[in-house]
């Protein structure tokens, strides 16, 4: 009778100790999960160097931008900095701040190096989390350095009568014009869908208005590659003012868009 009773707790024992150490094996695995994808993003980092040729800068980013999004699909990236992620000092790592109401709830982040060489691109992802999981992490938008120079001016994550809205607003420097390029998304349908309905009009004054099927684009005529002429940018909750302004910085000219539910009102 002792016997078979010892033999039984000694099964249930067994059972135990085989069922805590599933339970840290898992728990295990999830980090052993984070630290890889951080290790693979910090890899390709490292191939990342100046004397790389446009082309191979611009393959590289593209697994830069994988290996992140492949960081940003896991629960750990949620409560990390920037510095937890990047170990790097080509390149930096921008949180936005969290948007939405309830459990649900959605962030930016840019990704951006310091240098602008030809081929280097600046990339934008949204995170969006359910509580403290990650119910999606996608790539929205890369903007290359080509022949037109590019600067990323301003990017939000806004809530308007229309849902939730993100504008996206570039300048260019190309070889022949000056120009400030608009994006825009809408989440919908569980994902960011490209949300381009831009304004009615093709000019303003000396303002020059295209659009086109992701986005649209205004100039001013008297801002062409070599002048000395320049666009200065304001931008919140998706107005946007564009002032032309001289060398000196003083503006003489302006241009505003803005969102009105949802369709670009230029002003």
């Amino acid at each position: 009778m002792f016997t078979k009773f010892r033999s039984y707790l000694l099964f249930i024992l067994l059972s135990a100790l085989l069922f805590l150490g599933s339970l840290g094996q898992s728990t295990a695995f999830a980090g052993d999960s984070y630290f890889q994808t951080v290790e693979a993003l910090r890899t390709e980092l490292g191939g990342y160097h100046s004397s790389l040729r446009p082309n191979e800068r611009y393959s590289v980013g593209e697994r830069i931008n994988a290996a992140l999004l492949a960081v940003l699909q896991e629960e750990e990236s949620l409560t990390a900095k920037p510095e937890d992620i990047l170990c790097d000092g080509q390149f930096a790592l921008l949180f936005g701040d969290w948007v939405g109401a309830g459990e649900t709830r959605h962030r930016l982040i840019i990704l951006r190096p310091y240098q602008i060489d030809m081929g280097s691109m600046t990339t934008i992802f949204v995170q969006t989390r359910s509580g403290d999981k990650v119910s999606m992490a996608e790539k929205l938008h890369s903007m290359v350095q080509t022949t037109a120079i590019g600067q990323l001016v301003y990017a939000e994550i806004i809530a308007t009568g229309d849902g939730l809205l993100l504008p996206l607003v570039e300048k260019r420097y190309g070889p022949e014009h000056k120009y400030v390029t608009i994006y825009s998304w809408k989440l919908a349908d569980g994902g960011w869908q490209v949300y381009s309905r831009p304004p009615g009009v093709t000019e303003k004054g000396e303002w020059a208005i295209r659009s086109g099927p992701k986005s649209f684009v205004i100039s001013h005529s008297s801002l062409s590659w070599k002048s000395q002429n320049d666009y200065m940018i304001t931008a919140s909750r998706g107005d946007i003012e564009i002032q032309a302004v001289g060398k000196d910085n003083t503006p003489f000219d302006s241009i505003t868009v803005r969102l009105v539910d949802g369709t670009w009102v230029v002003e």
